[in-house]
């Protein structure tokens, strides 16, 4: 009986001291694509590049939306292939942190100053909601053009 106590000692201590850890939440900006006709939601062959950047964030999938991450600079630049018509998005933003939980600790948030971007694929741009936060949703809206990379001529 005492060692079953003992164990059970050891077991509650064990599981009263285990580090509790959660990795801190992420802010992504939600982009969703549109057409400017029926300004209707659009699927596209979509791909997303940083600029000045190693990483693919999104390499040749259809969708209508996407999300893109931001770091403490208050610039992004990303190439956006779009039915492999390219466009050059750039995005200005302010950051600071904001406290999530003691086991997480804290996390960035940006507010949105301004978009822009080139006019190949993308016609126009609305900013729907600058603060970008934890709880991913509709930031920007890239209304679509039906240009395309390859004309056949006849």
């Amino acid at each position: 009986m005492k060692h079953i106590f003992r164990l059970l000692l050891i077991v509650l201590a064990a599981t009263a001291c285990k580090e509790v850890y959660d990795t801190p939440p992420q802010s992504l900006a939600q982009i969703n694509l549109y057409d400017i006709d029926t300004e209707s939601s659009k699927s596209t062959l979509t791909s997303v590049k940083g600029a000045n950047m190693d990483s693919i964030w999104i390499d040749g999938e259809t969708a209508s939306y996407f999300q893109l991450p931001f770091d403490q600079s208050g610039m992004a630049t990303f190439i956006v292939l779009l039915d492999s018509v390219a466009d050059t998005l750039i995005i200005s933003y302010n950051s600071g942190l904001a406290y999530e939980s003691m086991e997480s600790g804290f996390y960035t948030e940006h507010d949105i100053q301004w978009v822009s971007s080139t006019r190949n694929k993308i016609d126009s741009i609305s900013l729907i909601d600058t603060l970008v936060t934890t709880i991913w949703h509709e930031n920007i809206q890239l209304y679509l053009n039906d240009s395309t990379a390859y004309s056949s001529s006849n």
